[in-house]
């Protein structure tokens, strides 16, 4: 799935325009990817954006993870992969 993102062209969505930032890259994570089933992401680009990205899917994956603690067994969940954060 590719969605493009202009920061200066103006969108019929709000989501695809703007800076990436933490919150733009929430909102993707809350509305359009499905952060849950994310286990790597490759992000290029300036190191402002890099640590913006990393920030908003550690966020992301923590909220998921605690959601999905409080609701579901410990024998249902999948193993942490040891080199995952």
């Amino acid at each position: 799935m590719l969605h493009h993102v202009f920061s200066d062209e103006h969108t019929d969505a709000p989501l695809n325009q703007g800076v990436m930032n933490r919150d733009k890259i929430g909102e993707f994570l809350r509305t359009l990817v499905p952060a849950q089933r994310i286990d790597h992401a490759f992000v290029c680009g300036p190191y402002q954006m890099n640590d913006e990205a990393e920030a908003a899917l550690l966020a992301r994956r923590r909220a998921t993870r605690s959601a999905s603690t409080s609701s579901a067994s410990a024998s249902r969940r999948r193993p942490r992969k040891p080199w995952a954060r």
